[in-house]
């Protein structure tokens, strides 16, 4: 949902939080089907929310961590991809609105089969975009349970920062900007 959604997530597992790595620049923690907690996690969980990190969990969620924001779980369907697909999306529609404000993407795609991820480096950023746009499939699509074939796309990528250039790594050629 969250890379539909336009979001580039990370894991942090319970030791990062612990030891305090890879938390320095956290804006919002999700913490899905967390039905289980040891106390030190929760004060660190509980101490984070304090300092402003927005805690995003489920109905699975334990009672004991307060979170700002409850979402409904989704389970795959492995016999109707196409709908789990869908209503991973539409999660990801709705986390988009409700983190706005909270952790704004850097860039996002007019098209939600286009998955939008981001690089840097010293004096540059770099900004992938994936075409996720998919069918069914001769090898592993013929039982209608994964979509491996990809199909043509199109969409508009917009960036919160100027750009300087685009290149297509398929069509081996540069892509015109347009600014606004």
């Amino acid at each position: 949902a969250l890379q539909w959604g336009h979001f580039q997530p990370g894991i942090v597992y319970d030791e990062h939080l612990l030891a305090n790595r890879h938390i320095s620049k956290l804006k919002v923690l999700f913490v899905p089907g967390l039905e289980v907690i040891t106390e030190p996690v929760l004060a660190k969980l509980n101490e984070l929310r304090s300092k402003g990190v927005i805690i995003v969990g489920d109905e699975f969620t334990v009672p004991a961590l307060m979170v700002d924001y409850r979402i409904k779980s989704i389970t795959r369907n492995t016999l109707d991809p196409v709908k789990t697909k869908k209503e991973l999306q539409n999660l990801g529609r709705e986390l988009a609105v409700l983190l706005e404000k909270h952790a704004p993407r850097p860039a996002t795609a007019s098209n939600q089969d286009l998955v939008v991820r981001q690089r840097g480096c010293d004096r540059a950023d770099y900004v992938f975009v994936v075409n996720d746009k998919r069918t069914f499939g001769n090898y592993v699509g013929q039982w209608g349970l994964v979509q491996e074939k990809g199909l043509p796309n199109a969409g508009v990528i917009t960036l919160r920062h100027p750009a300087q250039a685009a290149y297509d790594l398929v069509a081996h050629r540069e892509i015109g900007l347009k600014k606004v």
